[in-house]
C-alpha cells in the first residue's frame, strides 16, 4: 500500500508541473532550411522531454563566395521576398544580420497574424537542460506567486559565455555578468 500511494503522490507532483506546451501559445524553433542537420537533433531533444514545437524558416542572409555581388543579390532577395527595403549596403555592412532583423520581423508577424500570447523562440542549437520540465516549472511558479512582477521576457539561458566563462545569475569575481 505504501509503494502505490508513494507512487500516486509522485504522479500528482510530477503532474503539478507547469508544461511549456500548456504556458506557450506557440513553441518555435528557428532553423535555416539547409540545416536539415541541426533540426533533427533539436526536434529529438524536445521529443525526449515532451515538448511540442513548430519549425520556423530562418531567413537565410549567407552570401556567398562572390563577396559583395553576391550580398548584393541576396540583398535584393531579401528585399522581395519580405516586402522590405535594406539600407545602407556597403563597407561594414552585414546582410547576414540584417536577415537576423528580418527573420525577428517575419516572427512578430506570425504572432500578430495569429493573435498569440506567449511565444517561446528557440534557436536550432538549443541545447535543454534535463530537469527543463521541473525548472521551468518552478521559474513560472515564482512568477505566479501573488507578488506583483510585472515581465515582458523570461530569459532562460544564454549562448557562448556561460557559468564558467564569464556570466552567472549570481556576480563573483569569475562571474562578472
Amino acid at each position: 500500500r505504501r509503494k502505490a500511494s508513494r507512487r500516486k503522490a509522485s504522479r500528482r507532483k510530477a503532474s503539478s508541473n507547469i508544461k511549456l506546451n500548456n504556458f506557450f501559445d506557440k513553441i518555435l524553433v528557428i532553423n535555416l532550411d539547409d540545416r536539415k542537420d541541426r533540426f533533427r537533433q533539436v526536434a529529438r531533444q524536445f521529443k525526449k522531454h515532451g515538448i511540442k514545437f513548430e519549425r520556423f524558416s530562418a531567413v537565410n542572409g549567407r552570401c556567398g563566395k562572390k563577396g559583395q555581388s553576391d550580398c548584393k543579390t541576396v540583398k535584393k532577395r531579401l528585399e522581395n521576398e519580405h516586402k522590405i527595403k535594406i539600407r545602407n549596403i556597403g563597407k561594414g555592412f552585414d546582410i547576414s544580420a540584417a536577415s537576423l532583423v528580418i527573420g525577428t520581423i517575419e516572427i512578430l508577424r506570425k504572432i500578430v497574424k495569429e493573435k498569440l500570447d506567449r511565444v517561446l523562440v528557440c534557436e536550432d542549437d538549443i541545447v535543454l537542460d534535463k530537469n527543463i520540465v521541473k525548472t521551468f516549472s518552478s521559474g513560472i511558479k515564482a512568477l505566479q506567486s501573488g507578488k506583483k512582477m510585472d515581465w515582458d521576457l523570461l530569459f532562460l539561458g544564454v549562448g557562448g559565455i556561460s557559468g564558467y566563462r564569464g556570466m552567472s545569475d549570481v556576480k563573483t569575481p569569475q562571474a562578472k555578468y
